[in-house]
């Protein structure tokens, strides 16, 4: 009978959690990138670079969970060939990310 209990409620602690985490870890996903461009410049600040990773994602989410979700046959197949297929398929997956990054930027600074 605890055990059923324990189960069940680490199970809803589970999902409230990924409820919790799931906006915040897309609504920072760009900061590496941003983090990459302002050093180039000069202008690393902590602060602003995750105010502007939130500002960038807003209303851009979920087409990033969309992504990430097309994405997953491919981390599949990594996890097949125990990480052989990595040499081919993590920098596929990395330029994915990049080009969503550039056309976010594009977007926004098209939309103002």
């Amino acid at each position: 009978m605890t055990f059923g209990l324990y189960f069940f409620a680490s199970l809803i602690l589970m999902i409230v959690g990924n409820i919790l985490y799931v906006p915040q870890h897309y609504a920072y996903s760009q900061v590496e990138f941003l983090l990459c461009d302002t050093l180039d410049l000069g202008q690393a600040k902590p602060r602003q670079i995750l105010k502007t990773s939130r500002f960038l994602m807003k209303g851009y989410k979920f087409q990033r969970f969309v992504l990430d979700l097309q994405l997953l046959p491919w981390y599949f197949l990594n996890w097949i060939t125990f990480g052989i297929a990595s040499f081919s398929i993590l920098p596929y997956i990395q330029n994915n990310h990049i080009f969503f990054y550039r056309a976010l930027l594009a977007r926004k600074r098209r939309n103002g």
